[in-house]
């Protein structure tokens, strides 16, 4: 016996009314089947009933949907309007009819209007066609039947915008299932203006107008576009997955208010790697249909004194950012739902920021478009309820490329920003403190208190606070500059013991290895202690020197599989030569960790010889160098390309080469250094003859 599947009536509800989140989502779906339909103009109305004026007092009704699109006639009604799932949007993949290529696969958008309201009457029509009409109650598929009994009548019928538009949809949804606020008609609104790119090209002109009952006006708000332009740094990068490395447009845009401050335009090398691993991730895209695809960035600064330059828009702007701050997708000008909505944080920036206070960008300064084309990214696949892409492979790749540039940008406004702070909050000296300091003393500032010297007492309060993080901030830096290293030396001293105790249980013990490697590891430890106890200067042997840095660096090149070449005059000179040493340990281990990003022939050189009467030393290697413009930014504390490093390394080298009363300088090229390392380069010079 045969038998085929049969559909419950109830499985509409479960399409529409069940799985669909929240009427937000269900009206983005229904907008998305204007533009399937080529619609250039799309009118959401919203209808009130009730004597008075305030909102509040009255209930919303009705909500109406009209777009200009090419309308659908008896034909297209009954085969495929009526039919679930039915694939006539397939078959237009290419955009044969509409010009466009759909963003509405899954042929249930005509459901979502059941997550809205009961009661839908469509009316349609298609140019040099009739118009048609067809009203569903979808209270009828509560009933215990089959889907197929359940019929509705389609009439033929008039209507006058349609007839002057020539062809369109109207559908108007009657008893709601839940009650409007002005509120969520606020939010409504800034998803619908969410829905498309603010960057749509000309076939995509796309224009969803609202409207709301008599007495209420949404013309206050911030649009995208507006709010975009008051962004003081933006960054553009076209994104090709056949290639390893793209060019970020970096601009920084100063207000008008901001004297002293000059527009920054420039173009920096973005390469695919992600860093936030031991080592950096070399991210590889051309696997996966994804295609290439736009990442535009716009970070806002939300202290208080730059704000005031918006004037009045200011509070709207900050009521923008903290609904809307992310990283949107949008693929084909629409939106891909729930990426860059206010409960979701799919890059985990605010955990991010949480971690590296003053080099990351949380999600309520941050906006982020992302603009994907339709055909080219097969591979990120939707899910069916619509909210957001499946987590393929495809994805995590797409995610962490996404990640690398929001990191790369975040990097890239470190300079002007803390110029910013150091102009206009010269009074707390905030130029190294975390913005979550800022934040705070922001949204004192904004409180509103029924006693103004109570808030003046607790600002002051804040502002010493403050002065006292400093200290404690300078009092870990120079812990900071004698234990660095700690963790490095004894994880030699970790390996050499996990050695010796494999030596050991051998079966032919071999006492004249056990012996070298219990003197090694003696060697690591005494190297510690002079490290943290040798801290006079004294005449030092530059061989004796290299001898030292041997201990430490033999078991780490080895570990990494570098390559090490040393070059050396026998000279004397005066130095800490612990602080040396650590000067050489830094870079080293510097080198290790973007080495490690090109997997093979890792080299690094150094060169130490008397030039008249100053110290020199030549490191380099040949991994993927500094990548930034300006590379005196890296020697500032708590600031790095890591995304776990704690951004003191460069930072120490320089304090010690101060002491020195020496320099140190990034370099492009020197004849001293080998042609091959092509990677970071620096000259040091020490003076204290």
């Amino acid at each position: 016996m045969k038998k085929s599947f049969e559909a419950s009536a109830r499985v509409v509800l479960e399409i529409g009314r069940d799985s669909i989140e929240s009427k937000l989502v269900a009206l983005s779906e229904i907008i998305k089947n204007a533009y399937d339909a080529n619609a250039k103009n799309c009118n959401v109305i919203l209808k009130a009933e009730g004597e008075s004026e305030n909102l509040t007092d009255k209930e919303i009704t009705s909500i109406e949907i009209i777009d200009d699109g090419v309308g659908m006639g008896e034909d297209d009604l009954i085969n495929n309007w009526m039919v679930i799932g039915t694939s006539s949007k397939q078959s237009n993949k290419m955009g044969i009819i509409t010009g466009r290529v759909p963003i509405g696969e899954k042929g249930i958008g005509r459901f979502a209007v059941n997550k809205i309201g009961n009661l839908l009457t469509l009316i349609t029509k298609k140019e040099n066609s009739s118009c048609y009409e067809i009203c569903i109650d979808f209270n009828r598929f509560e009933a215990d039947a089959n889907l197929e009994q359940i019929d509705f009548e389609i009439i033929s019928t008039s209507n006058e915008i349609l007839e002057k538009n020539g062809h369109g949809t109207i559908l108007k949804i009657e008893k709601l299932n839940e009650k409007w606020t002005y509120e969520e008609i606020s939010k409504v609104y800034d998803e619908i203006l969410k829905l498309q790119s603010p960057f749509k090209t000309e076939k995509d002109v796309f224009n969803v107008h609202f409207e709301l009952p008599n007495g209420y006006s949404l013309d206050n708000k911030l649009k995208p576009e507006e709010v975009l332009e008051k962004s003081l740094w933006r960054a553009e990068i076209l994104i090709e997955p056949s290639n390893g490395r793209s060019n970020m447009k970096f601009e920084f845009k100063p207000y008008l208010e901001m004297r002293g401050f000059s527009e920054v335009k420039k173009e920096i090398p973005f390469e695919h790697y992600l860093y936030n691993k031991k080592f950096p991730q070399k991210i590889n895209l051309s696997n996966y249909k994804i295609g290439k695809f736009s990442i535009r960035l716009f970070a806002f600064h939300r202290s208080t004194k730059v704000l005031k330059m918006l004037g009045d828009k200011r509070k709207s702007l900050k009521e923008y950012l903290d609904e809307n701050g992310g990283v949107r997708i949008y693929r084909g000008g629409q939106r891909v739902y729930n990426y860059g909505s206010k409960n979701e944080d799919w890059l985990d920036l605010n955990l991010k920021r949480l971690n590296s206070p003053g080099k990351k960008l949380s999600k309520n300064i941050l906006i982020g478009i992302i603009d994907l084309d339709p055909l080219e990214s097969s591979d990120l696949k939707e899910k069916t309820n619509r909210e957001g892409f499946t987590e393929n492979e495809a994805f995590i790749e797409f995610k962490k490329i996404v990640s690398a540039a929001v990191d790369k940008f975040a990097f890239e406004i470190i300079e002007t920003k803390d110029k910013i702070k150091a102009v206009y909050d010269k009074n707390i000296k905030t130029e190294s403190i975390d913005n979550t300091f800022d934040e705070l003393l922001e949204e004192l500032e904004d409180a509103e208190f029924s006693n103004q010297n109570e808030k003046d007492k607790l600002i002051a309060l804040m502002n010493r606070t403050i002065i006292e993080y400093q200290e404690s901030k300078k009092i870990y830096l120079s812990i900071a500059n004698n234990s660095v290293d700690f963790h490095m030396v004894f994880h030699d001293v970790d390996k050499q013991v996990k050695g010796l105790i494999n030596q050991v249980e051998q079966d032919n013990i071999n006492l004249v290895d056990i012996k070298k490697t219990i003197y090694g590891i003696n060697d690591i430890l005494r190297l510690q202690k002079d490290l943290i106890s040798n801290r006079d200067f004294k005449l030092i042997n530059s061989s004796c020197l290299l001898k030292k840095f041997d201990i430490y660096s033999k078991y780490r090149i080895k570990d990494h599989n570098i390559s090490l070449l040393i070059e050396s005059e026998n000279f004397t000179f005066k130095c800490i030569e612990s602080q040396v040493l650590r000067i050489l340990m830094n870079l080293l281990d510097n080198s290790i960790y973007w080495l490690d990003s090109i997997n093979t022939n890792k080299h690094v050189f150094i060169k130490i010889y008397k030039e008249d009467n100053s110290n020199v030393i030549y490191f380099a290697d040949n991994g993927p160098g500094l990548g930034v413009e300006d590379p005196n930014l890296l020697f500032k504390p708590f600031v790095t390309k890591k995304d776990e490093g704690l951004g003191l390394g460069l930072y120490i080298v320089n304090e010690i080469v101060s002491i020195h009363n020496g320099k140190i300088e990034v370099i492009e090229s020197s004849d001293v250094v080998p042609k091959e390392y092509i990677g970071a380069k620096f000259r040091i010079e020490l003076n204290m003859e």
